[in-house]
């Protein structure tokens, strides 16, 4: 294990360290550390890859380990932003000894299942939405109906996703899905509901009122 440094483009030096105990390199492990860690707690991890012919290096990210050791916790600027380009910064080097190298850790497994997840439902919200319109348009039979009330449950989602936006509050990535989906599902049994009430009740004379 050797201990390097590298210096970002803001000029700040970040710590890394390489694991390279291996005859013939068949690869390289970029690893990714999490919050309140550093890159000596993957040694046996790196140790165990050295021995299976993978080139390891992990970076002490900016507050964290070796690169701020004299003061933990804390970084100037924008550390979420500058983190991101240490690590694109080390990954190019990587790069050059293995074009085809793995990024491994905590965090890339994060972002692997937002950017997984957003994708599937995108595909999923668009299929609910095609099986609801059918089944209003069936029920109801009526065209216009099921864009009227999709319209109308679609602005209350939105709504409800909005507000925590504006308000200045975070939301975890899987929140978004488990409001939209409850709300969907929830709002289409009572919009056909009640959308049925209100056309036998005008089919009996009764007043818009």
């Amino acid at each position: 294990m050797t201990r390097n440094e590298f210096i970002a483009k803001d000029g700040k030096k970040i710590s890394y360290l390489t694991w390279a105990d291996v005859e013939n390199p068949i690869g390289v492990i970029q690893v990714v550390h999490g919050m309140v860690e550093h890159a000596g707690r993957y040694d046996l991890f790196a140790r165990e890859m050295n021995k299976r012919g993978f080139i390891v290096a992990a970076d002490d990210h900016r507050a964290h380990g070796v690169t701020d050791e004299s003061n933990l916790g804390y970084s100037e600027g924008n550390i979420w932003e500058n983190t991101l380009s240490d690590l694109k910064q080390l990954n190019e080097i990587l790069k050059k000894y293995d074009p085809s190298g793995m990024l491994i850790g905590e965090a890339p497994c994060m972002k692997d299942m937002i950017e997984t997840t957003d994708h599937d439902f995108a595909v999923v919200t668009a299929v609910s939405l095609i099986a609801i319109f059918l089944i209003i348009a069936l029920v109801e039979k009526s065209f216009s109906l099921p864009i009227i009330l999709i319209a109308v449950i679609e602005l209350g989602i939105f709504i409800n996703l909005g507000l925590p936006h504006y308000l200045g509050q975070s939301m975890a990535f899987i929140t978004p899905i488990c409001i939209s989906t409850i709300q969907l599902g929830a709002t289409v049994d009572y919009a056909i509901l009640m959308t049925t009430r209100y056309k036998a009740e005008r089919l009996n004379g009764e007043d818009k009122r």
